[in-house]
């Protein structure tokens, strides 16, 4: 809104950016969180993007319009199943995911 251009240091201070590393090391952090984007729950993240999409197009009533349908099909995945299985046993951070 100001114009101003502030460093990476600062935005990432200001928690615009979640993290900043030096170009020597772009390339394998970029693609190791590509790597943990692409393991986790890939059906989950084309849901948010789902509603993020109809937000987008329509604003806070339409993403709410969609929300039952697009979280509804999430509890039949098998994704969804399992990561509650290994919540219950072993705690949180623990579920592996398949795209199903």
């Amino acid at each position: 809104m100001t114009a101003g251009l502030y460093d990476a240091a600062t935005l990432e201070r200001w928690g615009v950016v979640n993290r900043v590393v030096g170009d020597d090391e772009l390339l394998e952090k970029g693609m190791r969180f590509a790597h943990r984007l692409a393991d986790g729950p890939t059906k989950a993240h084309a849901a948010t993007k789902r509603l993020v999409r109809a937000y987008l197009e329509g604003g806070v009533d339409k993403a709410d319009a969609e929300t039952p349908e697009v979280s509804g099909s999430l509890f039949a995945t098998e994704d969804l199943q399992r990561a509650v299985r290994s919540f219950l046993d072993e705690g949180p951070g623990r579920a592996t995911f398949e795209g199903r």
